[in-house]
């Protein structure tokens, strides 16, 4: 996820910049550091698995939800299913968490048109 606007939106915070990696150390979890917008300057991280169920409570609040899966034998998906009328989308990718995201900047620059 490199959209600073919907990684703001999504953690209710503002953020003056965005940077992924792995850090030293760790269980080769893939990781989102971000830096808020603020005195200080801080520097956060917020794990992928972490990030992909706050996009899920996110896209909630859109009146949308995400529903995401690994297939056997087949491509991870992610379902954008709008509550209000009852249209389906299907992001397929390499991995779950990138399907997820890609669902939920769908979902940031369409609001309003499923």
């Amino acid at each position: 996820m490199k959209n600073k606007e919907l990684l703001s939106d999504i953690l209710g915070v503002t953020i003056s910049s965005i940077n992924t990696g792995i850090p030293k150390g760790s269980n080769s979890i893939y990781v989102i550091y971000y830096t808020i917008l603020d005195d200080y300057g801080t520097l956060h991280q917020i794990n992928i698995y972490e990030l992909a169920h706050k996009c899920k409570i996110w896209a909630l609040g859109q009146k949308y939800q995400l529903h995401s899966a690994l297939r056997t034998n087949s491509y991870p998906i992610c379902i954008c299913w709008n509550e209000e009328t009852n249209k389906k989308v299907h992001f397929k990718s390499d991995t779950e968490f990138e399907a997820i995201f890609e669902a939920t900047q769908w979902i940031y620059h369409n609001k309003g048109k499923i």
